[in-house]
Order: structure tokens, then C-alpha cells, then sequence
């Protein structure tokens, strides 16, 4: 790594001086392991959501009603708890399994 930034330092003195000012001295604010205990630790969580939403319950339209979204994000809601409460009648039915998938992962 550090022979990688010393050929981008030496070639490209304008890019490195914008890469260390603008991501080397805040790594705590985009490095992984210095966001694990954040409820959402990366993008792709929102990403997904919002795919989910814009595809799936607003089929793909441009909506600027606000009453219409807090309906969508309200029914969203409901699916998800629905969801996930089954989900986890099912864990309960399969933990078991999931203890012994733990243990051999660790």
C-alpha cells in the first residue's frame, strides 16, 4: 500500500494531496471497522431500501405527493414486521441449525 501511494505521490502530486486531505485523515468516517457499532454501516443497506421501495411499492413512478409516500413507507412498514415476525417463528423452529452454523463458522 505504501509503495502505491509513494508511485501516486511522485506521478500525481495533485491527486495524492486531495486523497490524503479528503479520506487518509477522516478514515474513522468511511473505513468499515470504524463504523461497526452504527445501526447501518453502509450504504447498501439504504440502497437496497430504497430500491425495494421505489421499484416495489411505487412502482418506479415520480411521486411528489407527500401523503401518498407516507402511506407507501406506512404499508412498507407493515410488510416488514409481517416478515420478519415469520422470519423468526422460523428461527425459532430452526435454531438447532443455526447454533451448529455458528459454531462452525467460528
Amino acid at each position: 500500500m505504501q509503495h502505491l501511494l509513494d508511485t501516486i505521490a511522485q506521478s500525481y502530486p495533485d491527486l495524492f494531496d486531495y486523497f490524503v486531505k479528503e479520506y487518509l485523515k477522516r478514515v474513522d468516517k468511511w473505513a468499515p471497522y470504524a463504523r461497526v457499532n452504527l445501526c447501518v454501516n453502509t450504504t447498501m443497506v439504504v440502497e437496497s431500501f430504497h430500491r425495494c421501495l421505489k421499484y416495489e411499492y411505487l412502482s418506479r413512478s415520480t411521486n411528489f405527493r407527500l401523503d401518498r409516500d407516507i402511506y407507501t413507507l406506512h404499508l412498507y412498514a407493515e410488510e416488514k414486521t409481517e416478515r420478519l415476525s415469520v422470519a423468526d417463528e422460523r428461527k425459532k423452529k430452526s435454531q438447532h441449525r443455526i447454533k451448529e452454523t455458528h459454531r462452525n463458522h467460528r
